[in-house]
C-alpha cells in the first residue's frame, strides 16, 4: 500500500470516528426519558453499536466510550462517566468480535448476525450498569431496580442498531462510505485490489 493511500485510509477513518461519537452523543443526548433510578433511557445505544461494527474493537471503543461518557459530563450523570465510557466502548468491541466470529459459521451481514450481537452487546450494557451502581457508586442490591429501564433501552439499540446494519450491509454506496469492518476480510480485500 503506498503511504498516500495509508494517509487518506488514516484520514477516512478518523472522519468516520469523529461522525459516530458526535452521532453517538447527540443519540444520547436528544431523547432523555428519566427513568427514576438515577438513570435515563435513549437510543444513543444504535450508534455505539454501529461504532464497532464500523470502525473495529479499537476505534469503535474509543467513539462509543467518549461519546456516550460526553453525554454523562454534559449533564448531572457526570458520577456514571468513567463507568459509561467502560461499558458503551466494550459493547462496541463485543458487537464487533460477535459479527465477526459469527461470520465463520452464518453468512455474512445477515439479520441474525446482527441481532445476535447487538442483543449480547445490550446484555452486557444491562449487567454492567447494575454492578457499576451496585459496586462502585455504591447503591447495592437496589441498583438491580434500573434493570427493566435498561433492557427496554437495549431492546431499542437491538433494535435500530440491527436495521442500520442491515441497511450499510446491503447498500453498496452506503458501504464504500463506511464499509462495516466486522464483515471484512483484510486478506480478501487486499487480494482482490491486487487483481
Amino acid at each position: 500500500m503506498k503511504k498516500g493511500d495509508s494517509n487518506k485510509k488514516m484520514i477516512k477513518k478518523i472522519i468516520t470516528a469523529a461522525l459516530l461519537l458526535a452521532l453517538t452523543f447527540v443519540g444520547t443526548m436528544v431523547i432523555q426519558i428519566p427513568t427514576g433510578t438515577n438513570g435515563y433511557i435513549h437510543v444513543g445505544d444504535c450508534f455505539v453499536i454501529l461504532c464497532g461494527y464500523i470502525l473495529g474493537p479499537v476505534w469503535g471503543f474509543m467513539a462509543a466510550g467518549v461519546g456516550s461518557a460526553l453525554t454523562d459530563i454534559t449533564t448531572s450523570y457526570f458520577f456514571w462517566a468513567p463507568g459509561t465510557f467502560i461499558i458503551k466502548g466494550a459493547m462496541a468491541t463485543i458487537a464487533y468480535f460477535l459479527v465477526k466470529a459469527s461470520s465463520k459459521v452464518i453468512k455474512k451481514g445477515t439479520l441474525v448476525q446482527f441481532v445476535l450481537a447487538s442483543s449480547i452487546a445490550e446484555l452486557f450494557m444491562v449487567a454492567g450498569y447494575f454492578l457499576y451502581a451496585a459496586t462502585i457508586l455504591g447503591e447495592g442490591l437496589p441498583a438491580a431496580l434500573s434493570i427493566p429501564a435498561n433492557l427496554v433501552q437495549g431492546i431499542a439499540g437491538s433494535i435500530i442498531s440491527t436495521a442500520l446494519a442491515e441497511i450499510f450491509a446491503n447498500n453498496k454506496s452506503l458501504c464504500r462510505l463506511a464499509p462495516i469492518a466486522a464483515l471484512s476480510n483484510p486478506k480478501k480485500d487486499s487480494e482482490r485490489k491486487n487483481k
